[in-house]
């Protein structure tokens, strides 16, 4: 009846959901599939950069360095990052602002654009640098301007790093003439789970609201994320969540919720 979504739709607002009409809550009774989004959503998304591992053998003799023993890459990075709003630009900018040499306004960023899912990219400059150019982002980001052979490389050095945390990458000198491997820094983030998504999860696939009980009434939980695979697996084995696809982009996030349409209710940014 109207007054029985009237009652919902007030009992669901006051716990900080919006419900636009009965329509909503109809659709909740016929899904099948919930996709989570991690970052942000099943995390708090408040990335912290912990570590910058150099390709080269240049700082810290090839090893893992903190952000205050590469402030040139770090800087960098900033520069970049100020101009969006992504947990991982923001983590860059928050973490260059402990460091006056590391300041995001030491570098001045031409030709700068947003590349969707992907990165940052744009030509540097400063007093003591000719331009450049360079791009911040996902592993898949920059490996794409790189030599065949050497896309291959770094990927498989991200591999044996063995990270299970977030992984983006800074490519100085990323036109097609300059870009070597030999010129990327990795960076290293590490999120926090909610507090409440493992109970979350387990009370979405149990499907509580719904009047039958059986198993096969029970809800399938995905988790879709930009993010490296290994980085996803961690989150969703702490979760319970075993069916995980991770490396997307946003359209291809979307891409995936569209071929269960019908039955799949989407939660999370997911940019």
């Amino acid at each position: 009846s109207p007054m029985a979504y009237v009652a919902a739709i007030a009992a669901i607002s006051r716990r900080g959901v919006l419900v636009r009409g009965g329509r909503v809550l109809d659709a909740l009774g016929a899904c099948g599939t919930v996709a989570l989004d991690k970052t942000g959503t099943l995390t708090t998304g408040n990335l912290v950069c912990s570590e910058i591992y150099p390709y080269s053998e240049g700082c810290c003799g090839g090893g893992p360095c903190t952000p205050s023993r590469d402030m040139e890459a770090l800087a960098l990075a900033a520069s970049l990052s100020r101009g969006t709003n992504h947990p991982v630009s923001r983590a860059v900018v928050a973490c260059a602002q402990r460091y006056p040499e590391a300041s995001e306004d030491r570098f001045d960023i031409a030709d700068y654009r947003v590349v969707p899912g992907c990165g940052v990219e744009g030509v540097a400059s400063s007093p003591t640098m000719a331009p450049v150019p360079v791009r911040f982002g996902s592993v898949p980001y920059i490996a794409e301007v790189l030599p065949e052979a050497a896309a291959a490389t770094l990927k498989e050095r991200t591999l044996q790093m063995g990270q299970t945390q977030s992984i983006s990458a800074l490519l100085v000198g990323s036109s097609p003439e300059e870009a070597r491997v030999e010129n990327v820094k990795l960076f290293t983030f590490s999120d926090t789970m909610r507090s409440k998504s493992a109970a979350a999860v387990q009370a979405i696939r149990k499907a509580s609201w719904r009047w039958s009980k059986r198993d096969a009434d029970a809800i399938d939980v995905l988790m879709l994320t930009g993010d490296n695979e290994e980085s996803a697996q961690k989150v969703a084995s702490k979760l319970g969540i075993e069916k995980v696809h991770a490396g997307l982009s946003p359209a291809e996030k979307l891409s995936l919720v569209e071929r269960h349409r019908g039955g799949t209710a989407r939660g999370g940014r997911g940019r």
